[in-house]
């Protein structure tokens, strides 16, 4: 009915209202996605995965932006699929005692490391993305050597899918209170049962001093780890 009456009106074109009409339902949609995950924030609901395929650079920068202003909320893309997640507390306590713990680790082994966090890596029209911790090795580079993200919600795209598409040589996935190791070998991940980059680092006693939950004894506990060898 809405597209009939503005063909009829004067001045508009076929061409011109398929494209307004094109542009109200992506505004909706836009709209749909902003009131969900606001509600899932608003009702302090645990991480929430929202993933939609079929979407072009331009819709996702636009959604993006529309999300620039709420706190908690990650807009991710990557050839075509958009991934919304909201951050809970729990992710961003799993990363802080994470990151507090690689710390110790680097200065203990001298280990020369460039951390970027949770920085924006791009690639216009491909893949855009944050990691949640991001670190490279002996120098600075374009794109970090090891990424890890936490995963605390169900559901959600390839994860490692984004990461190949800039070739990050390794990726921890944290999930289920595991660190799952992924190697990039040629062009593809592979899992591994330890770190390459980090051959020494104990992924089981890191994993155990994360779900402490409180930093100090955290830290506390990896460093005796650390002492004895």
């Amino acid at each position: 009915m809405a597209e009939n009456i503005l063909i009829q009106a004067p001045g508009f074109s076929h061409r011109y209202c398929s494209l307004l009409i094109a542009h109200c339902s992506l505004l909706i949609a836009h709209c749909s996605l902003f009131i969900d995950m606001t509600i899932a924030l608003t009702e302090h609901q645990p991480a929430q995965t929202l993933v939609k395929p079929g979407i072009t650079w331009e819709q996702f920068c636009a959604i993006r932006n529309s999300f620039a202003d709420i706190p908690g909320i990650r807009a991710s893309y990557c050839q075509g699929t958009l991934e919304i997640v909201t951050i809970s507390k729990l992710h961003e306590t799993i990363k802080c005692i994470l990151a507090a713990l690689l710390v110790e680790y680097f200065l203990r082994l001298d280990i020369d490391v460039f951390p970027s966090g949770s920085y924006t890596q791009s690639v216009r029209g491909v893949v855009e993305y944050e990691a949640d911790l991001s670190y490279a090795i002996a120098t600075e580079k374009e794109y970090p050597d090891l990424c890890v993200e936490i995963v605390v919600s169900s559901g959600g795209t390839d994860k490692l899918k984004k990461y190949r598409q800039v070739g990050v040589k390794e990726v921890w996935i944290w999930k289920r209170s595991k660190i799952a190791v992924y190697v990039l070998q040629d062009g593809d991940y592979t899992q591994s049962d330890r770190s390459v980059l980090f051959p020494d680092l104990d992924l089981a006693v890191l994993e155990t001093c994360v779900q402490l939950r409180s930093l100090t004894q955290a830290v506390k506990q990896f460093r005796q780890s650390l002492d004895r060898g």
